[in-house]
């Protein structure tokens, strides 16, 4: 899949594009589960956080990534 994403220009196909896209929200899927184990373990870790609200993001579930983004905004003000 990296290759493919650097391959991409001006001449790449739609079909090509939306090929590339189901492989990636493929990836961002799969990636999900063990984000969210990770969370389960560390509630409070500012990684963890960003890339949840990123996964979510990517799979076009805003509510979740904004969840997500207010989690990382609270923390934030609780910061010293």
């Amino acid at each position: 899949l990296d290759s493919e994403l650097k391959r991409i220009n001006h001449e790449t196909s739609m079909f090509e594009l939306m090929e590339i896209q189901d492989a990636c929200v493929a990836l961002f899927e799969e990636s999900l589960t063990p984000m969210e184990s990770a969370h389960q373990l560390q509630p409070n870790r500012f990684e963890t956080l960003k890339g949840l609200m990123t996964i979510h993001y990517a799979l076009n579930q805003s509510d979740e990534s904004d969840r997500y983004r207010e989690e990382i905004d609270r923390l934030n003000k609780n910061r010293p």
